[in-house]
């Protein structure tokens, strides 16, 4: 089966986070499906481009590729990834003077609907029913990124900038089982790596 442009909007029922989703996404996956009991599983590989992640008009992640291979999906919430790779990635890490990060307010579940707003809609959301996704990744490579931080918890507020860095993650699971291993590397201004 192959998916072309599909709409990430469409994820957020699914993933019932705040914030906005945006960004096209596609895929070759071989689908298998069992009625008795009832089995729904995926395999292949899987892209999305022009990710977002905004809080209202601000945006807080964006990255103009995401390439994943060996993708393994196992209804209803299973998946494992043997690679993740993301281009250009850039996020907007700020601390706010509560001292709550924002970018993390986007992860907590959103406040499910009463069950009398729900009548009549769309199937409830994994949050909603207590779902809660199991994710395995070999591999997560990070390459040409930046972020900005910005500390409004101080004073004067603090603002620093990063780009051209590179992450590499092996064995990152949600929830954690194990310490994912890691190494970051990243340009210091005027003074190279």
């Amino acid at each position: 089966m192959a998916l072309r442009d599909v709409d990430l909007a469409l994820t957020r029922g699914y993933l019932a986070r705040r914030g906005t989703v945006a960004g096209k996404a596609g895929g070759d996956f071989d689908v298998k499906v069992a009625l008795d009991p009832l089995a729904i599983t995926a395999r292949g590989a899987a892209s999305i481009s022009d990710l977002s992640i905004s809080d209202g008009p601000q945006a807080l992640v964006k990255v103009p590729r995401v390439e994943a291979t060996g993708l393994v999906y196992g209804w209803p919430a299973k998946v494992s990834l043997d690679r993740l790779r993301a281009q250009g990635a850039w996020a907007l890490i700020e601390r706010g003077r509560d001292g709550g990060l924002t970018l993390l307010s986007l992860l907590a579940p959103a406040t499910p609907p009463s069950p009398s707003a729900t009548r009549g809609s769309a199937a409830p959301s994994a949050a909603a029913t207590g779902l809660a996704p199991e994710v395995s990744v070999r591999e997560t490579l990070v390459e040409n990124a930046g972020a900005a931080i910005v500390d409004s918890a101080v004073s004067p507020a603090t603002r620093v900038e990063i780009t051209g860095a590179r992450l590499v993650v092996r064995d990152l699971t949600w929830p954690a089982k194990v310490p994912p291993r890691s190494n970051c590397s990243c340009r210091r201004p005027g003074a190279g790596r």
